[in-house]
Parts: structure tokens; sequence; C-alpha cells
């Protein structure tokens, strides 16, 4: 899929129904997802049936939403908006941060290398740190 909006938080035939509101067309959503139009229309008729209800009126071009369709889009958003919140803390608690290596030279290891260390731990998840001797 070229274009994940929540990471696999929300269903693909979810993803395919919120971008198929945006883009109007099947065809504009097949590209985005990578699939074709038939593999599109598939999971919004899954989706549909799940709900056992009607979200696009297949009948106009562009595409238009039903109401039922347009009242779940609605819905939907606001509980997106807070999921990407949600992952965001979520990541920033667990220390979601980049490693790091880095050499010292040998004359830095007693004085510059622990404070550097100190400082350094709450801002990244794996330090590697190696020492040159010269």
């Amino acid at each position: 899929m070229k274009n994940v909006s929540m990471n696999g938080i929300f269903s693909r035939n979810v993803e395919i129904f919120i971008s198929l509101s945006k883009t109007k067309s099947f065809q504009k959503t097949a590209s985005i997802f990578g699939l074709s139009t038939s593999s599109i229309s598939r999971e919004l008729v899954t989706l549909e049936n799940k709900l056992k209800v009607t979200l696009v009126d297949r009948s106009c071009r562009p595409l238009i939403l039903t109401p039922e369709g347009r009242k779940l889009l609605s819905e939907l958003i606001p509980i997106m908006n807070e999921s990407q919140r949600a992952v965001a803390l979520a990541r920033e608690a667990s220390n979601f941060h980049p490693s790091l290596r880095i050499g010292f030279i040998d004359s830095f290891s007693y004085d510059v290398v622990p404070q550097f260390i100190t400082v350094m731990q709450s801002k990244i998840s794996k330090f590697i740190c190696y020492m040159l001797y010269v």
C-alpha cells in the first residue's frame, strides 16, 4: 500500500472508504493503494456488508457519499485524529528515539564522555560509544 495513513490502526477497507471520500474516484484510490479498481470496489462492498449500509452512491461521477456514508465519515475523522495523537504520545512515552554511534579519542574519555552520555541518554534509545586510542 503506497499511502498508509494510520499504520494499520484502522482496517484497510475503512482506510479505502476514507480515501474514496477524499478522491471521489475508484481509480484515484486504486492508484493510492496500489490496487486495481475492482479490488477497491470489493473492499468497499466488504465494509458495506459488515456495516449493513450503503456508503457510496455508485450511480454518480464523481462519487458522492450517501447520507450514511457522510455520517460515518464525520464520526471517523475525530477518532482518526485522536488515534494519531495517541500513537504519537505512545511513541514519545516509550522513548521512540534514534540510536547514536559516536567515537571519542581517549583524552576525552574521563571528562567529556560521561557528561555527554548523561545529557544524551534521554534523547536516544540506544547509545554506542567507541573509544579511539591515539
